[in-house]
């Protein structure tokens, strides 16, 4: 997220549509009981040339529990439907 309020809700408000008009998608990862563990993100979305970068973040207490194999999985078969 970028390092100011205004900053970032100037990046919230350009990334709000969830569409990838803007070249990115951007998700929340949750846990069972819906808390925010981390999250996914398509971008550099190029669909002339079939071409995309993914980033993760996950919370540092949640490392290594599975969130972020399980989010890229998904976010996988969603970009290759």
């Amino acid at each position: 997220m970028p390092p100011t309020t205004s900053a970032s809700r100037k990046f919230a408000e350009e990334n709000a549509d969830f569409s990838s008009s803007n070249g990115r998608i951007m998700l929340t990862i949750e846990d069972s009981a819906g808390d925010a563990v981390g999250g996914i993100n398509l971008n550099s979305i190029d669909e002339r040339n079939g071409t995309f970068s993914i980033g993760t973040v996950i919370n540092k207490e949640r490392h290594g529990k599975g969130y972020g194999t399980r989010a890229m999985i998904i976010l996988l078969k969603y970009a290759f439907l």
